[in-house]
């Protein structure tokens, strides 16, 4: 069987690895011939109705990602099944302070939109039908991959057959625990938080007001993220604990454990009436020491996987896929693809990003999870000053929002 030979070879079909193969299909300054390998089944048509179920996990989008899938053309069949966030409600369980962001004060109806990863996945997948130079390899593993002469071969387990694909660039987008990164000794640095995310969608017994709550509790934070639905009485929750809590969680009923949550957050929200299928993870701060090397990129959990507590790490993810294929744009011949050149002008357009947006997440984390008198009268002076100081709050929104940096152009 003759090897298929490709420009790029992108491994991972999740969200971030199929945002960067639609993205390079819709440059209008060359045509990139694309692999998108991912191991499990695409589904690559859009029949019948799309609902997610009750238990659907979901992804908050910064207004400024909306902006960009706005510009892809995918953004309006996501729209129906997002959930605005108009007002962001940040505080400290029993203290005085708390900070309220308010959208129409910046003159958007939202700063953002909780939408769930299925419709995400799906409108990203119908959107990636008939592409001539888009060929997609799903299910199928890749199993290895090295350097040769003309860039990276991958190793291919389609079923109970193995074949070889050559790309000048290999893309790696396939999880934060990428076996492919391990084989080419790219090294991480983690720091082990000692907690777990548990990620469960409640049903409430009003309407959530399209409101938002980040309340930082002891040993962590708990954040309420408004959902779609008829009533608007939805909410998908992460709720960080330390992780010797974490069974004692997992033990409780669906009474015991909406009783727990509800007492974290109190009842401005109303009171908790249903709770879904509870998921849980635990929470590390993992960033590649290497993002590229000649022939290769990591991309999304590959690169970094933060903290939840802020909610922006497929939003950094989605900026980075998308400044990528600005950056593989500006290649004049399909050689250069791989060249570090061409890479490292992509890292040093995102470099600044991804420090303050990881240096951000990560110091949430430290800021709050201090014990001590004084830094909680930080804490409590810096919500109450964010509500009295416009120019810091207006900067402050630019990032929750996303759109603080320079917006990629890949098209």
């Amino acid at each position: 069987m003759m090897t298929r030979h490709y420009d790029i070879v992108i491994v991972g079909g999740g969200l971030v690895g199929a945002t960067l193969a639609l993205a390079l299909q819709q440059s209008s300054r060359r045509r990139f011939q694309v692999a998108l390998v991912e191991a499990h089944s695409l589904r690559t048509s859009s029949e019948g109705p799309f609902t997610p179920s009750f238990d659907a996990r979901s992804t908050a989008l910064s207004h400024g990602s909306r902006l960009l899938y706005e510009r892809m053309g995918v953004w309006s069949a996501m729209a129906p099944y997002a959930g605005g966030i108009s007002t962001i409600h940040v505080s400290e369980q029993g203290k005085w302070g708390a900070t309220r962001l308010q959208a129409s004060e910046q003159g958007l109806d939202a700063f953002g939109y909780v939408v769930p990863n299925a419709a995400i996945g799906r409108s990203l997948v119908a959107s990636l039908e008939g592409w001539a130079d888009l060929t997609v390899l799903a299910p199928a593993e890749a199993v290895s991959a090295q350097c040769c002469p003309e860039g990276m071969t991958v190793r291919l387990r389609e079923g109970e057959h193995e074949r070889d694909i050559v790309g000048r660039l290999l893309v790696l987008a396939d999880g934060g625990r990428s076996s492919l990164a391990e084989g080419f000794g790219v090294a991480s640095h983690r720091v082990d938080y000692g907690q777990h995310a548990l990620v469960v969608n409640v049903g409430l017994s009003r309407s959530h007001d399209n409101i938002a709550y980040e309340r930082f509790i002891d040993g962590g934070a708990v954040a309420f993220l408004p959902l779609a639905s008829v009533r608007n009485d939805r909410m998908a929750v992460v709720w960080t604990v330390p992780s010797n809590r974490l069974q004692g969680l997992l033990s409780l009923d669906k009474v015991g454990f909406a009783e727990a949550l509800q007492s974290q957050i109190g009842y401005r929200i109303g009171r908790i009436v249903q709770v879904g299928d509870i998921n849980h993870y635990p929470l590390t701060l993992q960033t590649a020491q290497e993002q590229v090397r000649e022939g290769l990129v990591l991309l999304g959990n590959s690169a970094h996987t933060l903290h939840p507590v802020a909610g922006q790490g497929y939003n950094l993810s989605l900026r980075d896929a998308l400044h990528l294929a600005e950056a593989l744009n500006e290649a004049v011949t399909s050689e250069e693809l791989g060249g570090l050149p061409i890479l490292n002008k992509y890292l040093a357009r995102q470099q600044a990003d991804q420090k303050r947006t990881v240096t951000a997440s990560d110091g949430l984390i430290k800021l709050f999870g201090e014990k001590s008198a004084w830094l909680e009268s930080v804490r409590q002076f810096g919500l109450i000053s964010l509500n009295l100081a416009p120019a810091a709050k207006r900067r402050f929104a630019e990032y929750a929002m996303g759109v603080a940096e320079r917006a990629p152009q890949w098209r």
